[in-house]
């Protein structure tokens, strides 16, 4: 439980983070008074009220309406929400960790082995990401269930209070990640391995698998459309797979000990399979598929599970379909969150080791483990700062990834978030700085435009905003984004006639505002009494 915490403890004082801002923001459903219950079970995870579907795809409804009970037993206060968000997420990772342990007990570990990595699972380094950032607590929760519904069923033998209890954490696993079905996939071969029959050791397993593919179904639907921009992945479906096979080693080496603190890892495309490092990867691939079946033929039921947990995340990244990756400098998904559940294995491989050095002696086990927390514990603390804001995220990113254009807008949004907070110029001009560093990069980045555009406009720079404003409005006259926020400016301003000129625009567009009807007939209904009163005098 040390291990698991204290490396975490100070993220209880981190505010809100990257996605966290869309998915427990001001603005997501979670937050929106008007979403119901059933709101938040069928929606998409990115969904919003607005906009319930086809975000991302992804359905993880028991994430959701946990979110939604933090913000009621918050009571509106945004430090409480934000304080009791990350203990929560915290408290998921240590329930993943106490359940690795009951796991590997069932799987017929002596207890100094399963204590030992369960703690140096506890405390590694990779799970920074999942743990520090309240966004990162799918892969965690659903370990949790996962490791635990297993761990029950096996030691139910398949039978009696412990199989339900069992079916019902396997049930709950991909309800808040759907890579938990790994864990389901996985457990009739752990059950096999501890000399269940194949049809009881498939059962349980099976049917919460077959349940939550039903409940997708009747509930968000099995397949889903996304945006053609959602996906920044390489197009080719050679490219893919060449890319993917081009990270094995990475993946391998970050599972073992991850690389600099950074919240991403740039990805160059493999354009074919002659591509630098595919071959290598490939091999690397191959040797390790063969030394997990001859684990899995020769070795113990945790040795076998933990390997197939290493190796069945590695295909689970394989481009089966072509996904987003979050962002364009990631060609494939080189994200240290994914590998959560693959950190088993080398936490169980040194607490092996470790425990057949020490011997029998009870004792030393938890000063083995007390060493551990002393020796790896600041190097896990010190990697949670890259998660404590906006701006530190930026700047971890940008340390791997300098010429990422999404990484220097998100460095501009945050200094313009602190602006608008503090009214401090530094701000505004790091904000802009940061701005114009993005759109060197890359011209076309709409969303540094704008919100330089904003940044220029809550500094009261008129005629650089006005500036700006036709410099947006000319390289993106139909985007609904540029012409919603233009608009709010002039209408700011009194050009009341200029802000419904371009609303009527934004609705002729496909993606329109879903308040820009009701506000263009506001100001159309303002000219009117304008005009009315000119008339008049």
């Amino acid at each position: 439980m040390a291990a698991a915490v204290l490396p975490f403890a100070d993220t209880r004082h981190f505010g809100h983070v990257h996605d966290d801002h869309v998915l427990r923001g001001a603005s997501s459903l979670v937050t929106d008074g008007r979403a119901n219950l059933e709101d938040l079970w069928s929606a998409d995870f990115f969904g919003t009220y607005d906009e319930p579907r086809g975000q991302s795809g992804y359905w993880r409804p028991l994430v959701t309406l946990g979110s939604r009970l933090e913000v009621i037993l918050a009571g509106g206060s945004t430090q409480g929400y934000l304080w009791l968000g990350h203990v929560i997420t915290v408290l998921c990772h240590l329930a993943a960790t106490l359940a690795l342990w009951r796991l590997l007990l069932a799987l017929g570990c002596t207890w100094q082995v399963a204590v030992l990595a369960s703690a140096l699972f506890g405390l590694h380094p990779i799970h920074v990401e999942n743990v520090s950032w309240t966004s990162g607590r799918v892969d965690s929760l659903s370990a949790a269930w996962g490791w635990a519904g297993t761990a029950l069923w096996l030691r139910g033998r398949g039978r009696g209070f412990q199989a339900a209890a069992g079916f019902a954490c396997l049930l709950l696993a991909p309800l808040c990640k759907e890579t938990a079905a790994l864990l389901l996939v996985l457990a009739p071969v752990a059950g096999r391995k501890m000399g269940m029959s194949w049809g009881r050791s498939l059962l349980i397993p099976a049917l919460a698998l077959v349940t939550t593919v039903v409940l997708r179904a009747f509930s968000f639907g099995l397949v889903h459309e996304l945006p053609a921009e959602a996906f920044t992945g390489p197009e080719s479906l050679t490219s893919r797979w060449a890319t993917w096979l081009s990270i094995q080693p990475d993946l391998l080496r970050f599972a073992i000990w991850p690389g600099p603190t950074s919240p991403i890892h740039p990805v160059n495309a493999a354009a074919n399979f002659s591509a630098p490092g595919v071959s290598a990867g490939l091999a690397l691939l191959l040797a390790l598929s063969a030394l997990g079946f001859w684990i899995v033929w020769r070795r113990s039921a945790a040795a076998a599970y933990v390997m197939l947990l290493a190796l069945g995340t590695t295909y689970l990244l394989a481009p089966w379909v072509r996904f987003p990756t979050g962002f364009s400098e990631v060609a494939g998904p080189l994200y240290e969150r994914y590998l959560y559940v693959a950190a088993a294995a080398p936490a169980l491989l040194l607490g092996w080791v470790i425990a057949r050095q020490i011997g029998a002696a009870s004792w030393r086990v938890p000063l083995v483990i007390v060493l551990a927390i002393l020796c790896i514990g600041p190097v896990t603390a010190s990697r949670t700062l890259a998660w404590s804001s906006d701006i530190h995220f930026a700047q971890a990113g940008l340390r791997t990834a300098p010429a990422s254009a999404n990484l220097w807008a998100h460095l501009g949004t945050a200094y313009l978030e602190n602006y608008r907070m503090s009214g401090e110029p530094q701000e505004s001009a790091a904000a802009l700085e940061a701005y114009d560093r993005a759109l060197a990069l890359d011209s076309l980045h709409t969303r540094a435009a704008v919100n330089r555009f904003i940044t220029l406009v809550l500094s009261e720079r008129g005629p650089e905003a006005m500036g700006q404003a036709t410099v947006l409005l000319s390289r993106w006259p139909a985007d609904p984004f540029v012409l919603h926020n233009v608009a709010a400016w002039h209408e700011a301003e009194g050009r009341l006639e200029t802000a419904a000129e371009l609303l009527d625009r934004e609705l002729q567009t496909d993606r329109p505002h879903p308040e820009t009807a009701e506000r263009l007939e506001a100001l159309l209904q303002r000219l009117e009494a304008q005009e009315g009163r000119g008339a008049g005098r």
